[in-house]
C-alpha cells in the first residue's frame, strides 16, 4: 500500500514527498522482504524515477546501473520491469547531456520492447517520444517533429488525449515547431495544454510544467 501511496503522489508531482516516503519504507521491505525481492526492487526503481525527475540524474542513473543486473537475475533479461530501467537510464542519460548515447540505446531497446509488450503498450509509446526529444537536442527537429507527428495519433487512443504523456508530446512538438521557426504552429499545439494539466490533478511541481513552461517562456505567453 505504501508503495502504491508513493507512486501516486509521483504520477502527480510529488516526486519529493514520494522519494522521502519511500526512503524511509525501504529498510523496512528489505527487513521484511530481502534485497532481492520484487516488490524491493520496485520501490528502487520508483525512488530512481522520483530522482530523475527532480532533476538528480546522475544520482538515478547510478542507482540504477547498479540496480539493473539484480533484476535482471531476479526477472529476467525480457521482463516489463527490467525494460522500464533500461528506458529509465536512457533518460537519465539524455538528461545529462548524452543524447547520442540515449537514442543508441533507445534504438537497440526499441525492437526489443515491442516484441516484449506490443507496439501500442505505453512503455514503447514512452520509449517513441524520448528518442524523439534526442532528436531534438541533436538538432533534428524536422525528424523529431516528424516521428511525433506519426506517434500523436496511437498515444490520444492508446491512453487518451489528457494523459500526461500525450500532453508531453503536444510540447515536444511544439519545442520543435518554434525551432523550425512555426511560432503559430507552436501556439496552437499548447493551446489549452495548461488547464488540462491543472485539471488532471497535476501539482505545479510536476515536471510537466517545467517543460510547457520553457515553450511558453520563448513564446512569451
Amino acid at each position: 500500500i505504501r508503495t502504491i501511496m508513493a507512486q501516486c503522489r509521483r504520477s502527480l508531482g510529488d516526486n519529493a514527498g514520494a522519494l522521502a516516503e519511500l526512503t524511509e519504507h525501504l529498510p523496512i521491505s528489505i527487513d521484511a522482504r530481502g534485497q532481492r525481492h520484487p516488490e524491493v526492487l520496485t520501490i528502487r526503481t520508483i525512488m530512481a524515477q522520483c530522482r530523475r525527475s527532480l532533476g538528480d540524474n546522475a544520482g538515478a542513473l547510478a542507482e540504477l546501473t547498479e540496480h539493473l543486473p539484480i533484476s535482471i537475475d531476479v526477472f529476467g533479461e525480457r521482463h516489463p520491469e527490467v525494460l522500464a530501467i533500461r528506458t529509465m537510464m536512457a533518460q537519465c542519460r539524455m538528461g545529462l547531456g548524452d543524447s547520442a548515447g540515449a537514442l543508441a540505446e533507445l534504438t537497440e531497446h526499441l525492437p526489443i520492447s515491442i516484441d516484449v509488450l506490443g507496439e501500442r503498450h505505453p512503455e514503447v509509446l514512452t520509449i517513441r517520444t524520448i528518442m524523439a526529444q534526442c532528436r531534438r537536442n541533436l538538432g533534428d527537429n524536422a525528424g523529431a517533429l516528424a516521428e511525433l507527428t506519426k506517434h500523436l495519433p496511437i498515444s490520444i487512443d492508446a491512453r487518451g488525449s489528457h494523459h500526461p504523456s500525450t500532453q508531453l508530446i503536444h510540447i515536444v512538438m511544439a519545442g520543435c515547431m518554434l525551432d523550425l521557426g512555426d511560432s503559430s504552429g507552436a501556439v496552437r499545439e499548447i493551446e489549452g495544454i495548461r488547464n488540462g494539466l491543472v485539471s488532471a490533478g497535476l501539482l505545479p511541481e510536476h515536471e510537466l510544467f517545467r517543460e510547457l513552461e520553457n515553450v511558453e517562456g520563448r513564446l512569451a505567453i
